[in-house]
């Protein structure tokens, strides 16, 4: 059985929102730095700091409140796409995901096309792009687990789920070495049996690896959503998309390749 099938290219500027697309308020294009590196009251800045601590309640969020949307979602694709296969319904999911997280790095570049208010705009709105993201990974790669016929009902190993998506293929890599596995399926073939301590232990390298990411990716990001003039619109738009294509190969590596039929068909 081959690996889902990947995203297909889309164009580079977003397209029209479909009724089944669900859209985040935000991306999570933003630097995750120590909480010592905040700056000092008054201090004037181009980037909104979001910590450690911040960024963990997020992620506490969105492991507590997205299982059930996931599942909806998952649902209501079956229900429309009902003669189609587990790998149709996956390719759907990971549409459906990287584009909702594009429009959003779009829409944020867009109002800071608009000098001055719309840079002042756009830095506002940081913490809740990153929170967002988050909301909408999780919502993913939960649904993505549900088409596996794994129902994942303990909120820390939903958190294992969501980090080692939201750090790529490394994330895999890193849960793989934690546990002892190696190749890609450690979600299908090791999560149920994880011990509470080992996921805590799991969670603890993850967090501080993705700590570790966001502080060196998300300068970087941070100027193409800001960039005046117009150009913030495409560049936040391919920025917060390469983040999303990112959450679908670690989302891969973690499950594999998708089942040839749904867990309850006769």
């Amino acid at each position: 059985m081959s690996a889902a099938d990947r995203t297909s290219n889309d164009a580079d500027l977003p397209a029209t929102t479909s009724p089944d697309d669900e859209t985040p308020g935000a991306d999570r294009a933003v630097s995750v730095t120590d909480e010592g590196d905040r700056p000092a009251s008054g201090t004037d800045t181009t980037e909104e700091v979001v910590t450690p601590g911040r960024f963990k309640r997020f992620v506490d969020t969105a492991v507590r409140v997205e299982g059930r949307r996931a599942r909806t979602k998952v649902r209501k694709l079956r229900e429309r796409m009902w003669r189609q296969s587990p790998s149709r319904l996956l390719k759907q999911l990971e549409r459906d995901y990287v584009r909702s997280v594009a429009r959003i790095g779009g829409a944020v570049g867009a109002t800071a096309a608009f000098p001055v208010l719309g840079t002042a705009l756009a830095v506002g709105m940081t913490s809740a792009q990153v929170a967002a993201f988050v909301d909408a990974s999780a919502r993913y790669v939960l649904a993505v687990a549900e088409v596996h016929g794994i129902h994942v009902d303990d909120v820390e190993k939903r958190r294992t789920l969501l980090l080692s998506a939201l750090l790529g293929e490394e994330g895999s890599k890193l849960v793989s070495g934690q546990i002892g596995l190696s190749g890609i399926g450690w979600a299908r073939t090791a999560l149920g049996q994880l011990s509470s301590g080992s996921v805590r232990s799991v969670n603890r390298a993850l967090t501080r690896q993705l700590t570790k990411a966001g502080a060196n990716r998300g300068m970087q990001l941070a100027l193409g959503r800001l960039a005046p003039f117009g150009i913030g619109m495409v560049l936040g738009y391919r920025g917060a998309r390469a983040l999303g294509r990112d959450v679908v190969k670690g989302t891969q590596a973690a499950f594999g390749p998708p089942p040839e039929r749904f867990a309850d068909d006769a």
